[in-house]
C-alpha cells in the first residue's frame, strides 16, 4: 500500500494558499554554476527559507473552521527542464519526472497549441527561466523581505539572479468574491480531492505524478482586453437582439454573479449554488448553455474526459501604474496557472482538442470563444442550434492574448531534500497505485477545495 504524508507535498498544489497577496520570482543560473552548487542552493532554500508543505494547508484549514487567520508565508520552489537540466538531469534518468511536454517546454510545444510565436511575448518571458518561487502572505512587506533574502542566497552562493518577477492580487466583486478582469466569478469548479475523510483515489492522480508529491505546473500569463471584450459582447447584443449581460453569460457559461446558463432563466426564480457540479443532460441542443460557451467546451462528462481535469490555481494582475481606467485595453489579465499529473495528457489536451477545437463538443461548434486559438474556423461551415454557430464564436474570440509562459515540475519535498543523490535508480513511476491510500496526518483533513480559479480549463 502507496502511503501520502501531505508534508512531502508543496504548498498550494492540493489546496490553494488563500493569502492575499502572491509573487512568482523567475530565477535564471549562471552559465558557469556547477550543478552541485545549484543543489547546495536548494538545500539553503529548504533550511534557511522553510519550504511550506501541504501540512500547513492542513493548519490553514483548521484555522479557517475556527475562524483563524493563516499560518504565515507560504513558499514552494518550482524548476523547468532547462533548471533540471542544469543541476545535471536528463528525462531519461531514474527518479526523475517523465512528461514529454515537460522536457520539451512550452515554447518548443507552442505550434500544436496554436500559441503565439515567441516573438511576440513580453521580453521578460524570452528570458532563461530555469526555476520559479512562489511567496504569498498577506503582508506585502513579507514578500518584498522574503524576495531580497532570496536574490542574496543566490548572490552568495554565487549560481545565478532574479530575472524577473510578476505580482498578483485577488480581484473581488462587491459581494467579496473572486472575479477576473472581465468581472466574472473565478474559480467555482475544481476537482474534489476528499469525501469527508476520505480520498477519492480517481481525482487524486489528477494533480500528482507519483507518492512522493510531484506535481506539473503550467504557467501562462494572459493579458485580457476588457475594453474590446466589452464592445464585442455590446456588438453581438444588437446583432442578434439579446440583453448584453446574456451575450457576455454566453460567452462564459456564466453571468457575473456566478448563476450558470444551464439553471435557465435569469435572474433565476430560485437561487442556484454557482458551486454546484454542472449537468448539461437535460440541454442536450444547447438551447439554454450554447455549445461554444467556455465553461461547457471545458467541461468533462465522461470518465475519461474528467481524468483530463486540471488544478487550476489562477490569480489577477494589473500591471499597469495608473489603475482608474475600468476598461484597460492592455496590462491587465490572469496568471494562468494548473497543476497536473501530466501536462501532455492534461494542459494540453485541453487547449489543443477542446478549446481550439472547432468541433469539440459537437461538429460546427466553434472554438472556446474566450482561450481558443485557431486561425482555420473561418473556413468551417456554421450551424445555429440553441443561437450557437462557429461565426458567434469567432466573432467574440480575441480578447484574450498569451504573453509569455513556461513548463515547470514542483517536485516533492523528499526529492529536494535529497536532491544530491538523484540521478538514482529508484523505481520511479508515474501515478499512484489503485485501491485505498492511507494518509497518516491527514486523517482529520475532510472536504478540502481551493477556490482559486483561471479561466475553466
Amino acid at each position: 500500500m502507496s502511503i501520502l504524508l501531505v508534508r512531502n507535498v508543496q504548498s498550494n498544489i492540493l489546496r490553494y494558499h488563500n493569502r492575499k497577496y502572491a509573487r512568482f520570482v523567475f530565477i535564471s543560473f549562471d552559465k558557469i554554476a556547477k550543478a552541485t552548487a545549484v543543489k547546495d542552493w536548494v538545500g539553503t532554500i529548504l533550511k534557511d527559507f522553510q519550504i511550506t508543505s501541504e501540512a500547513t494547508g492542513l493548519k490553514d484549514y483548521k484555522n479557517f473552521k475556527k475562524k483563524k487567520p493563516n499560518n504565515g508565508r507560504i513558499l514552494s520552489l518550482h524548476f523547468s527542464a532547462k533548471g533540471f537540466r542544469k543541476m545535471g538531469f536528463k528525462k531519461t534518468d531514474d527518479g526523475l519526472p517523465k512528461d514529454s511536454a515537460f522536457w520539451e517546454g512550452m515554447e518548443a510545444r507552442g505550434p500544436s497549441l496554436n500559441d503565439p510565436d515567441k516573438k511576440n511575448w513580453e521580453p521578460d518571458y524570452k528570458k532563461n527561466m530555469e526555476a520559479m518561487v512562489l511567496i504569498a502572505d498577506d503582508s506585502i512587506s513579507v514578500i518584498e523581505d522574503t524576495m531580497s533574502a532570496l536574490d542574496k542566497s543566490l548572490h552568495e552562493k554565487k549560481i545565478g539572479e532574479i530575472i524577473f518577477y510578476e505580482n498578483a492580487i485577488s480581484k473581488k466583486n462587491d459581494s467579496n468574491h473572486n472575479i477576473e478582469q472581465f468581472g466574472y466569478r473565478d474559480g467555482l469548479t475544481q476537482p474534489v480531492f476528499w469525501n469527508k475523510e476520505r480520498l477519492l483515489q480517481d481525482k487524486w492522480n489528477l494533480v500528482l505524478d507519483n507518492n512522493r508529491g510531484g506535481s506539473y505546473l503550467v504557467f501562462r500569463k494572459l493579458e485580457q482586453n476588457v475594453k474590446l471584450f466589452n464592445e464585442k459582447v455590446k456588438a453581438m447584443s444588437k446583432q442578434i437582439q439579446l440583453p448584453e449581460s446574456y451575450v457576455g453569460a454566453r460567452v462564459i457559461g456564466r453571468y457575473k454573479d456566478g448563476v450558470h446558463l444551464e439553471d435557465g432563466s435569469y435572474p433565476p426564480v430560485k437561487n442556484p449554488d454557482p458551486k454546484r457540479p454542472t449537468n448539461f443532460d437535460e440541454d442536450p441542443d444547447g438551447m439554454k448553455c450554447p455549445f461554444h460557451s467556455h465553461s461547457r467546451k471545458m467541461h468533462a462528462a465522461t470518465y475519461d474526459e474528467k481524468q483530463r481535469m486540471i488544478v487550476r490555481r489562477g490569480v489577477t494582475y494589473d500591471d499597469r501604474i495608473d489603475k482608474k481606467d475600468p476598461e484597460p485595453e492592455k496590462g491587465v489579465g490572469l496568471l494562468f496557472l494548473c497543476y497536473q499529473a501530466s501536462i501532455e495528457n492534461q494542459f494540453e489536451t485541453l487547449q489543443s482538442k477542446w478549446a481550439n477545437n472547432p468541433d469539440y463538443p459537437q461538429k460546427h461548434t466553434g472554438i472556446d470563444p474566450l482561450i481558443g486559438q485557431t486561425d482555420n474556423i473561418t473556413k468551417r461551415p456554421a450551424r445555429r442550434v440553441g443561437y450557437n454557430t462557429a461565426k458567434e464564436s469567432l466573432q467574440l474570440n480575441g480578447t484574450v492574448t498569451l504573453k509569455g509562459g513556461a513548463y515547470f515540475y514542483a517536485p516533492g519535498i523528499p526529492f529536494l531534500k535529497d536532491i544530491k543523490s538523484y540521478p538514482r535508480k529508484d523505481n520511479f513511476n508515474s501515478g499512484y497505485n489503485i485501491g485505498s491510500v492511507g494518509f497518516g496526518i491527514l486523517s482529520s483533513f475532510s472536504s478540502v477545495n481551493g477556490n482559486s480559479g483561471g479561466f475553466n480549463y
